[in-house]
């Protein structure tokens, strides 16, 4: 049985009508909710790109503090005559030789000079700090342009845009124990 029931021209369409498709209003709607979406990705991905970078630098900065604490920890002369001692801005050229002619003095040179060419060339605008806090007590500060904005400032403040990242690291020389085998 069929229903009697007539549709009205003016809310519906009629039996034999079809939906004709979006309007072009309904399709600018679309490509406007599409494009905001896409600039929204394209700023996350990049977000997440300079993260992704800050977290490398760190980590290299972290890497190169504690290589040369390990060489302030060899030299215990060197660091006992305050020779690991540097202000940054790019270390002289030094090298030991042989091992006849390499003096502690002299191989703590040899660390600063390597090590600051380490700082300078693994991160952008790399510089470094090397402070004797007290005999045998060093804190090493490295120093670099995290923003990579043409920071110069070396006063580690987060909050400042002219100011170098930082990372310090506070290292103890103890004397050695020959009651112990390591």
């Amino acid at each position: 049985m069929r229903s009697t029931h007539k549709y009205s021209s003016s809310n519906r369409l009629g039996p034999g009508a079809h939906a004709s498709g979006f309007t072009l209003i309904e399709i600018l709607v679309s490509l406007i909710v599409l494009a905001v979406g896409f600039l929204g990705m394209a700023a996350l991905q990049s977000s997440s790109m300079q993260g992704t970078a800050g977290t490398y630098f760190r980590t290299q900065a972290d890497m190169l503090a504690n290589d040369l604490s390990e060489r302030i920890r060899a030299n215990r002369t060197g660091s006992e005559a305050s020779a690991y001692t540097y202000a940054g801005g790019g270390a002289p050229e030094a090298t030991c030789g042989n091992a006849d002619s390499c003096d502690s003095a002299t191989m703590a040179a040899a660390d600063i000079s390597e090590w600051s060419d380490w700082v300078e060339n693994s991160l952008p605008s790399g510089d470094a700090i090397v402070t004797e806090l007290g005999q045998n007590f060093w804190a090493i500060q490295v120093m670099w342009d995290e923003r990579r904005n043409g920071a110069t400032g070396t006063n580690c403040d987060p909050s400042d845009e002219a100011d170098l990242a930082c990372l310090i690291l506070n290292v103890q020389v103890r004397e050695a124990d020959p009651n112990r085998s390591f």
